[in-house]
C-alpha cells in the first residue's frame, strides 16, 4: 500500500445453506512514514512467543491493548497501568497469528504476533 489512508474492514462468514457476511469492524488507518516511526517505538518480544508478551514502549503511553484473530474476532482485551512494559499472558491462545492494536497518547498501533 502507498502513503495515504487506507479503510481495512474485518469480517466474518457464516456458512449454513447459503454462505452470509457479517462486518465485524472498520478501521481507517493512515500509512505515513510518521505511522512507521510510532510503530517502532513499541517493542514486542519474544516474537514468536509461547506464554508471554513483554511489550516496552518508549516515549508512548499505552492506555489499552487488544488482541485479534486472523479472522479480525477480538480475543483479549487488556488495560495497560501506563507503565514502560506490559506483559499479557498468551498462553491459553491456540497457535496461529495474532494481531495486536494499542492505543497509545499518540494514536493506534497495529502490530503481528505469532503464537507457538
Amino acid at each position: 500500500m502507498n502513503a495515504g489512508t487506507h479503510t481495512i474492514k474485518a469480517k466474518a462468514f457464516k456458512i449454513d445453506i447459503l454462505p452470509s457476511e457479517t462486518s465485524i469492524a472498520t478501521y481507517n488507518i493512515s500509512l505515513s512514514t510518521k505511522d512507521n516511526e510510532l510503530s517502532q517505538l513499541i517493542i514486542i518480544f519474544p516474537n514468536p512467543t509461547t506464554d508471554e508478551l513483554l511489550i516496552t514502549n518508549y516515549k508512548l503511553r499505552i492506555t489499552n491493548i487488544e488482541v485479534f484473530d486472523s479472522y479480525g474476532k477480538k480475543i483479549l482485551s487488556h488495560t495497560a497501568d501506563r507503565s514502560q512494559q506490559t506483559t499479557i499472558d498468551v498462553s491459553l491462545l491456540n497457535r496461529g497469528t495474532y494481531f495486536l492494536k494499542i492505543d497509545t497518547d499518540k494514536g493506534v498501533i497495529f502490530k503481528k504476533i505469532v503464537k507457538n
